[in-house]
């Protein structure tokens, strides 16, 4: 049995590639996947008022995402926001944004009628630039430029990566945008 050096030994253990800890809030344990303690180490923190504050960022993000992938100015609002950060990467402050398509658990999508509009929305603006549905899609964005820092990572149904994985840069969702694939 190995220590954790993020909590304490006594409150949590590594096997199998997870961590379990013991929430002192609750006094319940908790399991999750140990890659996503690489989550604390990329620093996320609050941006200095030197880069594109987020609103800026978003905005900066959604167009360079549009220009990259040949997609028209509204495609990346089709999508959900589910995660962004700022950090520093390489010495290069970055904002990462993290999208996906919507799902029934939103208000708005969770009737079947609303889920088939918005599959039909996202299919008839796919096909007129002939692209397929990308289900996530993660992009790095310079924080004090706005310009992409590489190629958006997307990831396409049925999905290879899990949910983290562009934002933690796993070497396989680094290679999608970096490999001729």
């Amino acid at each position: 049995m190995k220590t954790c050096k993020f909590f304490s030994p006594l409150c949590c253990y590594i096997r199998k590639q997870k961590i379990t800890v013991l929430t002192v809030k609750t006094g319940q344990y908790v399991t999750f996947k140990l890659r996503y303690l690489k989550v604390i180490e990329l620093g996320i923190t609050v941006p200095p008022d030197t880069v594109l504050d987020y609103p800026e960022a978003r905005q900066a993000g959604m167009k360079q995402l549009a220009e990259a992938e040949g997609w028209t100015d509204d495609m990346p609002g089709m999508f959900k926001i589910w995660v962004s950060a700022y950090y520093v990467l390489d010495d290069n402050p970055v904002w990462f944004f993290g999208l996906r398509t919507h799902s029934y658990t939103e208000k708005e999508y969770e009737s079947d009628a609303a889920m088939d509009r918005y599959h039909k929305e996202l299919d008839q603006a796919f096909s007129k630039v002939n692209q397929s549905v990308p289900r996530e899609i993660g992009i790095l964005i310079n924080a004090e430029t706005g310009e992409l820092i590489e190629k958006p990572m997307l990831d396409y149904v049925p999905v290879k990566f899990l949910p983290m994985d562009f934002l933690i840069r796993t070497d396989a969702a680094v290679a999608s945008v970096t490999d001729d694939q």
